[in-house]
């Protein structure tokens, strides 16, 4: 699992990401998910850069237990890409990035039996 720290730290060694004001962002809070899923984040990020994103995030959170992911201009390919990294989301735990399933309780959240049991 990829910490809040090293998150950051890779966010800068990429130069950011352009939020929806055009603004540089280098916060792992930014994303509005928990640190489980943040190298499922940097493997999508890397892969869609290397398809020619131009590193803008209009918005990215959690929604119904899985992962939302939304950029600016895409290509068919980019788009396919993140929907196939949306659906990943829903088997890792959002703490942890253990394998998790979508989970009710008030918010539906994607966690693992630990963080679930956890929750109650």
């Amino acid at each position: 699992m990829i910490t809040h720290e090293e998150f950051e730290e890779y966010l800068i060694s990429i130069g950011g990401l352009y939020n929806w004001k055009d603004k540089i962002e280098t916060n792992p809070k930014m994303f509005g998910v928990g640190e489980g899923w943040y190298e499922l984040i940097k493997n999508l990020i890397d892969e869609l850069i290397s398809l020619g994103w131009d590193r803008k995030l209009i918005q990215s959170k959690e929604k119904f237990g899985g992962l939302n992911f939304h950029i600016n201009e895409s290509t068919k390919e980019m788009r396919e890409l993140i929907y196939t990294y949306e659906k990943l989301s829903y088997d890792i735990c959002e703490v942890c990035g253990n394998k998790g399933e979508p989970r009710k309780g008030g918010w539906i959240r994607t966690l693992c039996d630990v963080h679930h049991e956890l929750r109650k």
